[in-house]
């Protein structure tokens, strides 16, 4: 069994002699065309040879030893596949030229190929259409997919459960609170320029054990390298409301994509660069009503009168004014990636990208009785930086390793249009008009961080080639959900809130716990933890006969944290809960074994399949709330209506509200209790598979 790698490819065969003996020690040599880059191996007693870590694309084989006539041969390498290239050298009687033939590249029979995946080559990136300019797009083309819910879904298992890794390394949304589980999804952001990747896989059942972190589907990209000549490219496209049907519009619509890349030597054979940065623009109009707008359901638009006493009140209120008019959102999206690669001494390759991406998405809405103003909106923003170092290595003896180091930032914001300020709820006869902060914007934050070590290790021994290896991710995780941090004023009529001293009938604040003594907050509020997930793993990849290929490996995944959630003495003795427990060092294994049978030995009939356990990693969002709702610590939210005394309307505290009711009551511990058990086991998927 051959060992194809996770982010790269392999050639392997075997050489043979006239007499279709296997020859041993003739010397592989094989050369990339686009880099120059060279490596070179020996056959074994077997006549076999493997040549490992190789990037995607087109490579020279040439086979030597003294005696015969040299052979070269054009291999086509794909991502995590082994290219067969077999060679039979005749002898040599007469000085004779080096024999050249091509072989073209053959993704479904290919000796490594034992699950179920689907590729998606450089060719089909180009020519397939989508509007959106996200590589992602393509996954739903493979059939085990479905994108009916909220997110992709890789057989039936929830979309929190997938992975996306680039170049090898984790490109998730690790907290989970998007569908798209990418850095930004929320604000439609994209992991990468679409430009920037070379090929890509969807696969549910790898039965390498190296794939892992995954329950559901994994997508597993690689991105373009410089070459030995400067390619580049250059595109730009737009869509508005010009480019539709004749027909009247409410407000613009525009959707406008840039991006260009550039490529090429630093030194010929030895250093190149790859540059891409993409941009996007979008603006589109808002839902709801409007003034001047049309009825929706029945439900008119209010008047220009009534929003102009709406902001006569707020402005008597101290509070900023606002609009009632169409509103547009607008999502501006930035990516730009930069690669640079060293062909080094000792047959190795370094890697080094950083991968910068950053999302901003406003959102607007109004619905039939509840009409915002334009200052009532907020805008959801997320900046990620992704740096990656990849070495790898090709030892004597056909060793091989390859060492990747992610470090991984991800800032996320929601932030109101106005800030600092309480959210200002004014009710009319038909209508109940929002104001100021939005209330869940007021304090909305979430910080990840990421260090990601992966080391593979892999040696030939006869047929059979182990590799073992760790996968070890370390997350540090801020969550700041303050809803009513700066608070909400409710007044019940448009009349109490003219009025010259300001009559509110409710107010909502929210209090960061725990409380001192004179019932202030001690905190921020904020939710800080630490986890890690380590994994270790072996394999062993026999090729039990030149035509039957067996992969055998186990997989152990540890998730771990590192902090624990606060302590709920109430809790405990109330129902013998304790609330600093949470699932941590539960080794969860996750054995593997699959088969690749070249049944008539001339690759056109080809059986292959497995059966395998795959772990996904937590969805942090689930857990934090153990960390976010202990009942001692979080936010804890004061309601005042009139039977708790609403506090005296004060603008000149519009950033320091009050945190207690006129008649006294104060935020307390408790609410909703979240805790998961400490013996929980995340999900694992039994999964097999055959084809032919």
């Amino acid at each position: 069994m051959t060992s194809a790698q996770v982010t790269t490819g392999t050639i392997t065969g075997t050489v043979t002699g006239e007499q279709s003996q296997p020859l041993e020690d003739v010397q592989i040599q094989v050369l990339s065309r686009a880099t120059g880059f060279s490596r070179g191996v020996r056959t074994n007693s077997s006549g076999r040879y493997t040549v490992p870590g190789l990037e995607v694309g087109t490579y020279d084989v040439t086979v030597r030893r003294i005696g015969f006539a040299a052979q070269t041969r054009a291999v086509t390498v794909s991502l995590s596949q082994a290219s067969r290239a077999d060679f039979a050298l005749t002898t040599q009687a007469a000085v004779l030229s080096t024999v050249t033939t091509t072989a073209a590249r053959d993704e479904v029979i290919t000796p490594t190929r034992t699950g179920v995946q689907t590729t998606v080559s450089d060719t089909a990136l180009r020519r397939l259409p989508t509007l959106n300019r996200n590589f992602t797009d393509f996954v739903a083309l493979t059939p085990q997919v479905s994108n009916a819910g909220p997110g992709l879904s890789g057989g039936g298992t929830n979309n929190r459960y997938n992975n996306i890794q680039i170049d090898g390394a984790t490109e998730a949304d690790l907290f989970g609170l998007g569908s798209t589980g990418q850095p930004g999804g929320q604000a439609s952001g994209k992991s990468i320029g679409l430009e920037a990747v070379k090929e890509y896989q969807v696969l549910l059942t790898p039965f390498d054990v190296r794939q892992g972190n995954f329950a559901g589907l994994l997508v597993n990209a690689v991105t373009k390298s410089g070459t030995n000549e400067f390619h580049g490219s250059a595109l730009g496209m737009t869509r508005n409301q010009g480019l539709t049907r004749t027909q009247p519009y409410i407000n613009k619509y525009d959707q406008s994509q840039y991006a260009f890349s550039v490529g090429g030597p630093i030194v010929k054979d030895k250093a190149f660069f790859f540059v891409n940065p993409e941009f996007q623009t979008r603006s589109t109009p808002a839902s709801g009503l409007y003034l001047g707008g049309p009825s929706v359901n029945g439900i008119a638009p209010p008047s220009a009168a009534l929003v102009d006493s709406v902001n006569m009140a707020l402005a008597k209120l101290g509070q900023p004014t606002g609009g009632g008019g169409l509103v547009n959102n607008d999502n501006p999206l930035q990516n730009i990636f930069a690669r640079l690669d060293f062909n080094l001494p000792w047959n190795t390759q370094l890697v080094l990208r950083h991968n910068y991406g950053y999302a901003q998405d406003q959102s607007f809405s109004r619905s039939q009785n509840s009409f915002r103003l334009d200052n009532n909106a907020y805008a959801f923003q997320s900046t990620k930086n992704a740096s990656v170092a990849q070495i790898r290595t090709l030892a004597p003896n056909g060793m091989f390793n390859e060492l990747l180091i992610n470090r991984t930032s991800i800032r996320d914001r929601r932030q109101p249009a106005t800030r600092n300020r309480p959210e200002i709820q004014i009710v009319t006869t038909n209508y109940t008009f929002f104001s100021g902060s939005e209330n869940a914007s007021q304090g909305n934050e979430l910080d990840q961080d990421l260090l990601e070590l992966t080391d593979n290790f892999t040696v030939p021994l006869n047929t059979h080639r182990f590799t073992i290896g760790t996968q070890n991710q370390f997350y540090r995780v801020r969550n700041l959900f303050g809803q009513y941090s700066y608070g909400a004023w409710r007044f019940g009529n448009l009349a109490s809130a003219l009025a010259d001293t300001a009559k509110p009938n409710q107010y909502i604040v929210g209090v960061p716990l725990p409380l001192d003594a004179t019932g202030k907050p001690v905190s921020d509020g904020a939710v800080r933890f630490r986890a890690a997930q380590y994994g270790v793993y072996l394999q062993d990849e026999w090729a039990v006969t030149p035509l039957f290929n067996l992969s055998l490996g186990v997989r152990a995944d540890i998730p771990t944290f590192r902090d624990r959630p606060t302590y709920n003495k109430v809790v405990d003795s109330t129902f013998a809960i304790n609330t600093s427990e949470i699932p941590s060092g539960n080794v969860q294994w996750s054995p593997r074994v699959g088969f690749n049978w070249n049944v008539t030995g001339d690759d056109r009939n080809q059986l292959r399949g497995g059966v395998g356990l795959f772990t996904g990693r937590p969805a942090f969002v689930w857990l934090s709330n153990s960390f976010q709702n202990s009942g001692a610590n979080g936010f804890a939210r004061l309601t005042c209506n009139p039977a708790q005394g609403v506090p005296v309307y004060n603008a000149a505290n519009a950033s320091n509200p009050p945190t207690q009711c006129a008649g006294g009551l104060t935020a307390t511990a408790g609410g909703e209790i979240d805790y998961a058990d400490k013996n929980l086991k995340f999900p694992q998927n039994l999964r097999y598979s055959l084809g032919y």
